[in-house]
């Protein structure tokens, strides 16, 4: 258990199925952390006996009144999306949106950051947000994580394998985004500047109704913690997209 000023990090209990039902159906926060809405609170409780309930998770909860407000965990090598070395981990929290922007999740991070340090003895630290969620950035950024800033393609590739998807699947997704991406800035360009024609010279054929759009969905930007200046920087940056 970890006691920060205002936090107690606990196990989850069945008994929180209600609090984290009353949050985690709140739109705004399962989609920034990757997750869809809870639909209802036999839905959460399944949430915390099948996910939530190891040695690695924890009920973010008040002090004051024993309520779980969010939830904070790590990942070791082999459970971790990122390539992750052996001595490495990768943290993941989300906190209810009730408490945004009172210092809560920098709190919360903190302390998890010196428990995988201090408690856990790893040595570098991952975390990761999605890019329209630049908040998530900022706390880690006040917490000492630095921005890999680079691209990774390999993350989406083993994430596909891991899924099933053949490798003849990805290399030609793989292609088709390398051949749309420059038509498709055109096409943002153009049309940010009206030039109607050019954008439409752009689309492709049959393509002009909703069922034929590119959506890029999410990108992930991927930072790091380390005790040191590390010699070695793994980039990591990932790219999901969704028909």
């Amino acid at each position: 258990m970890r006691v920060t000023d205002r936090l107690i990090f606990r196990p989850w209990l069945d008994s929180d199925a209600e609090a984290l039902f009353r949050y985690a159906s709140d739109p705004d926060v399962g989609p920034r952390a990757g997750w869809p809405p809870h639909k209802d609170i036999e839905e959460s409780r399944r949430v915390i006996r099948d996910i939530f309930t190891n040695d690695r998770t924890w009920a973010v909860t008040l002090r004051e009144t024993g309520e779980a407000i969010g939830c904070m965990g790590y990942y070791i090598h082999g459970e971790s999306n990122i390539p992750i070395g052996e001595e490495d981990a990768e943290i993941g929290y989300w906190i209810a949106k009730p408490y945004w922007n009172h210092g809560i999740a920098t709190e919360a991070l903190r302390a998890m950051i010196d428990y995988c340090f201090n408690v856990k003895g790893f040595l570098t630290l991952w975390s990761d947000f999605f890019i329209d969620n630049p908040a998530s950035g900022r706390v880690m950024e006040k917490c000492g994580f630095k921005d890999t800033g680079e691209l990774f393609v390999d993350s989406a590739t083993d994430i596909a394998r891991r899924l099933g998807v053949s490798d003849k699947f990805i290399a030609i997704t793989i292609l088709a985004g390398g051949t749309s991406f420059p038509e498709l800035a055109t096409c943002i360009v153009a049309a940010a500047k009206h030039k109607d024609q050019l954008v439409r010279g752009n689309e492709p054929r049959g393509c002009r109704d909703s069922h034929c759009q590119l959506r890029v969905a999410a990108a992930l930007g991927i930072f790091r913690a380390e005790r040191f200046i590390p010699e070695r920087i793994l980039p990591y940056l990932y790219l999901s997209f969704l028909p």
